[in-house]
């Protein structure tokens, strides 16, 4: 049984399509061909040093002096912002005894 004229091969039901010479570009299929070049895995470079916690020294603690009361508190990072003597809530930072000289003109 022959499908179409006679003299001709019988049609598939595939469809084969073939590039030419020329500007057009081939697809390929995806798992044929060439395989692709294997990905360096991401390593740090050895000569960077993990990063280290910073001092396991604790900072000092400041002096305030409390608005109301005029109470010197010492508070640590952290600590709650109130004076010890009156509860009030407004500090100021005591100035530092280092000379400071600006120049005027």
């Amino acid at each position: 049984m022959t499908l179409g004229r006679p003299g001709r091969r019988p049609r598939c039901g595939l469809l084969l399509l073939v590039a030419a010479r020329g500007p057009f570009r081939t697809r390929r299929r995806l798992g044929t061909g060439k395989k692709p070049l294997p990905r360096p895995l991401h390593q740090p470079p050895e000569t960077l040093e993990r990063p280290t916690p910073m001092d396991p020294q604790q900072p000092e603690p400041v002096s305030y002096l409390c608005g109301d009361c005029g109470a010197e508190n010492t508070l640590k990072p952290g600590d709650v912002i109130q004076c010890r003597e009156c509860g009030y809530r407004i500090l100021y930072k005591k100035r530092t005894r280092r000379i400071v000289q600006y120049e005027a003109r």
